[in-house]
């Protein structure tokens, strides 16, 4: 049995098609990913400035040091919260 130039080209094409659609999968994946972690630094940053803030607003060593421990606390469940959430994404 013979391959028809037909076929071959018929092939080339679902082929082409199978990577196009998947690459166009991959693209809104990435995009989706760059926009959760853009948000992600976004507040980040904006939570560091406004606990900064209060820092330099502490009166003494020992309210500079609660205010410094009551952040910690909100971050790391901030990040495990975060981690929670792409790791869901990604099984999903």
């Amino acid at each position: 049995m013979y391959v028809t130039p037909e076929q071959i080209q018929a092939a080339g094409k679902a082929n082409v098609d199978a990577m196009l659609s998947l690459a166009a999968t991959q693209f809104a994946a990435i995009e989706k990913l760059a926009t959760l972690n853009a948000n992600a630094v976004k507040t980040a940053f904006e939570d560091s400035v406004s606990n900064t803030r209060a820092l330099f607003s502490a009166k003494d060593v020992q309210e500079f040091v609660s205010l410094q421990s009551a952040f910690a606390t909100p971050a790391i469940e901030k990040a495990i919260d975060l981690l929670d959430e792409r790791a869901a994404e990604a099984l999903a």
